[in-house]
């Protein structure tokens, strides 16, 4: 929603609409700073989700979900196991994995 929106209430008086108030001081014309991109592989998210990759291909019978599963498994296994102590690293990103 634009920053100006406005609701009419009963009574005939403009109010601003829930969550369009601007988060900065700075004017309208000013444009805010882009956030940061978020671009870290957690682990743990990415299992849930070949978890549930899995589940649904094998409920909706559609192979395309378990292939999606297997490969998002082996990219997990070659960037983010270390196979000499066994462990598991939690996160990823830019190709430095993070204990």
């Amino acid at each position: 929603m634009p920053f100006h929106a406005v609701t009419i209430l009963s009574g005939g008086k403009p109010r601003a609409r829930a969550g369009t108030q601007r988060l900065s001081k700075a004017p309208p014309s000013v444009p805010l700073p882009q956030p940061r991109l978020l671009d870290k592989i957690v682990t743990a998210w990415n299992g849930m989700m070949i978890s549930a990759l899995a589940r649904a291909s094998q409920a909706l019978d559609e192979p395309r979900y378990l292939e999606r599963a297997q490969a998002t498994a082996k990219f997990l296994e070659s960037h983010l196991y270390d196979s000499k102590t066994g462990k598991l690293w939690r996160s990823f990103r830019a190709r430095r994995s993070q204990c």
